[in-house]
């Protein structure tokens, strides 16, 4: 039993000695590569890596040289002070490079904006290879060379930039048209079709015009796609129709039946008798009846909550004569009810209500958008409805809207992405509460604030969210 004892006591000692000796060698590394680290982290800052790549690729080889003969006992020094000359040398052509093509950088920059390696990755891969060129021109000593190249490169990028935003914009459009004249769409809805097409070279014209007008070239095609679908459709419907001649009448009775179900639904029974037109109307009025009922509501609502700020301010002024400790204990208490009470408007399918201090974030899980779309669908505004609600239940609040999304794709495209779906929030609650722009602040985050990880659906599935923060206004 002692031996054992002596045993793990040396084995013990020996692995304490090792770890000294791992930790006292580990110090000397440090403090013999911090220039050379040091040079490496501006070298990068400078984009180096980019813009002198030999020089700064040798000097990478040759610290992983260093960091081997270390390892090995050998005295370094020396092809530290080389390595430090390789990445000195490396900066200085980095920023001859930036004055030389200073337009070639964002041209680049722009390309990868629009996720060109994904949707023109030809041309893409084509325009790094000159860019690289003209970099490594640069190392040679020949600008003027260089320049020329490096005009060459940002044209390819621009052509790069231009095709990916074509093909994510209208690429799919087009497929879908394709599709549809493969199917002789166009014979039984010529309309549709042609309203597409003509929707979708308008989309391409402005992109020609001006790649900076994405969003407007965005909307002229989904637009198309809309009439696309649309086409095929009424392409299927057509075709019912000719083969039997009773199918006109049971088309009829059958958006009769969808129509009445809107109309059912405003608590009045429609006719069909002499058509669409009576019952459309009818239900025009009642639907414009109901916005004003709700107008009404929102204002007699808007009323409750300045008698409940007058009696709470006249109450608190009858509590200033109390404690301080229980005047606190009674707003405390005040508070927890109000967020009791949005706790209990949402469900867990609805909303995540969040608590830190006194600011309230309503995580929206039950609101989802399509797919690189910020369009709110109709099945989600009884949810917003909940949201004004909630609102409402702290009316001297800020609100804050904030969009996120996941980490796949380019940084700012779902930087764009998540701030115009928390505008299409926004522009909601402002016209639906009759508040004023200045009342409810939208916020883009990106995929810069996560709650999970990216690195699986579910994650992703929980970053992509709107949260709607309530705060005191300071």
């Amino acid at each position: 039993m002692k031996k054992h004892v002596v045993a793990a006591t040396l084995l013990v000692s020996v692995l304490f000695a090792t770890v000294l000796v791992f930790a006292a060698q580990q110090s000397i590394k440090d403090r013999l590569f911090a220039k050379t680290n040091e040079l490496f982290a501006e070298a990068k800052s400078v984009q180096a890596d980019l813009l002198s790549p030999k020089i700064y690729r040798k000097a990478v080889e040759k610290k992983e040289d260093a960091e081997k003969d270390f390892e090995k006992g050998k005295n370094v020094e020396k092809k530290l002070i080389e390595i430090e000359g390789l990445l000195q040398e490396a900066i200085s052509n980095a920023k001859l490079a930036k004055l030389t093509f200073p337009h070639l950088l964002t041209a680049r920059e722009d390309a990868l904006e629009a996720n060109a390696p994904q949707y023109a990755l030809e041309m893409y891969e084509r325009a790094e290879e000159q860019f690289q060129d003209a970099a490594e021109t640069v190392e040679d000593g020949d600008v003027k060379e260089a320049r020329e190249k490096a005009l060459k490169a940002e044209k390819t990028f621009r052509e790069a930039e231009l095709q990916a935003i074509k093909s994510s914009i209208i690429g799919t459009v087009r497929e879908s048209l394709d599709q549809a004249d493969a199917q002789d769409v166009e014979e039984y809805a010529p309309l549709s079709i042609a309203k597409a097409h003509r929707l979708l070279n308008e989309a391409e014209s402005i992109l020609n015009s001006n790649k900076s007008a994405k969003s407007e070239a965005r909307e002229k095609a989904e637009q198309a796609e809309y009439e696309v679908n649309h086409a095929f459709y009424l392409a299927e419907k057509i075709k019912d129709l000719r083969e039997d001649e009773d199918n006109w009448e049971k088309l009829i009775l059958a958006h009769e039946e969808q129509f009445a179900k809107i109309i059912e639904a405003l608590n009045f029974q429609p006719t069909f008798d002499e058509g669409f037109e009576k019952p459309a109307n009818s239900a025009v009025l009642a639907i414009d009846n109901l916005k004003n009922e709700n107008k009404r509501l929102n204002q007699e609502v808007a009323e409750q909550n300045e008698q409940i700020e007058k009696l709470s301010s006249e109450l608190n002024s009858v509590r200033t004569k109390l404690t301080g400790v229980q005047a606190e204990v009674d707003q405390t208490k005040k508070k927890e009810e109000k967020y009791e009470r949005i706790q209990k408007l949402f469900t867990k399918n609805e909303a995540d209500v969040i608590r830190e201090g006194d600011k309230v974030t309503l995580r929206l899980v039950g609101l989802n958008f399509g797919s690189g779309k910020a369009i709110i669908e109709p099945e989600y505004f009884s949810l917003l409805s909940k949201v004004q609600r909630a609102i409402q239940i702290f009316p001297d609040y800020g609100i804050i809207v904030e969009g996120h999304t996941d980490a796949v794709g380019n940084d700012s495209y779902n930087q764009k992405l998540s701030t115009n779906r928390a505008n299409a929030v926004r522009e909601y609650l402002i016209a639906s509460m009759g508040l004023n722009s200045g009342q409810i602040t939208a916020v883009g985050y990106g995929e810069n604030k996560p709650i999970a990880s990216n690195d699986s659906e579910a994650g992703r599935r929980k970053n992509r969210r709107i949260d709607i923060v309530l705060s005191p206004k300071m």
